[in-house]
């Protein structure tokens, strides 16, 4: 796989984007959002399937790029092999169950999607080499290296197709957030319009504010107690980031 800088993965999303929006569904629309699940199915030819993929709920989402049997727990007590064809991305059940999981379900989707993405790009270099997966798992889980440069660019394309540039501004500006916030925490006055905007483009607070600060859009942000005014005000060269 050839090494792509974030500026090239943001072409690539762009790319992505612009096909998404090009879509028979959005003809004479003004989008302001991104659907994963219509990218995944509708641009890309993807299917998309929920299922209890851990038992302690560890996995997020899984995908692979040729047919292969993966052990789901639908019924905890009676596990069994559900077939991944190579073009299905499947989902943890409970994000789809638990409405305040949405964005973190958006977010999985995109991930998986971008998997195969970079596999429709660069058929041979993504499935070639010693170090290539049969199956690419997503999840929170600790002991995953945070140097792994292939989900890091992963999560890099799924951020950039969920929060498209252009998008998040046009938002922005439309619930009168401006050009840019300087910083950003719970109870302070830009943080309920800042909220919103989570909503709208259908992510988490936590995922947006990383992709604004990625783009330049915010300084610095705190998501914890806002009563703290000395860590919640921090400066831009001092940037808490809360849960």
């Amino acid at each position: 796989m050839p090494y792509l800088s974030r500026t090239e993965i943001e072409a690539i999303a762009c790319r992505v984007i612009a096909a998404y929006v090009a879509l028979p569904a959005h003809q004479d629309q003004m989008v302001t959002a991104v659907d994963p699940g219509v990218l995944a199915e509708d641009l890309l030819g993807l299917s998309v399937e929920y299922h209890r993929l851990s038992l302690g709920g560890a996995i997020h989402g899984a995908t692979s790029f040729a047919p292969l049997n993966v052990l789901v727990y639908d019924d905890p007590e009676h596990p069994e092999y559900c077939s991944l064809d190579g073009k299905t991305i499947f989902i943890e059940q409970e994000l789809w169950e638990n409405s305040s999981k949405t964005g973190r379900r958006h977010f999985t989707i995109a991930h998986e999607a971008s998997h195969q993405i970079y596999k429709m790009l660069y058929p041979k270099e993504y499935q070639s080499g010693l170090h290539c997966r049969t199956i690419h798992y997503y999840s929170d889980s600790p002991s995953r290296s945070p140097d792994d440069w292939d989900e890091w660019r992963t999560n890099a394309l799924a951020a950039a197709i969920l929060m498209p540039s252009d998008m998040l501004r046009l938002n922005m500006a439309d619930l009168g957030l401006g050009e840019k916030l300087k910083s950003l925490y719970r109870g302070g006055r830009d943080y309920e319009r800042f909220r919103l905007l989570a909503l709208q483009m259908g992510v988490s607070t936590q995922a947006l504010a990383i992709r604004m600060q990625q783009l330049g859009l915010l300084g610095s942000y705190y998501f914890g107690n806002s009563n703290d005014l000395i860590t919640a005000i921090a400066g831009d060269d001092e940037v808490r980031k809360g849960g």
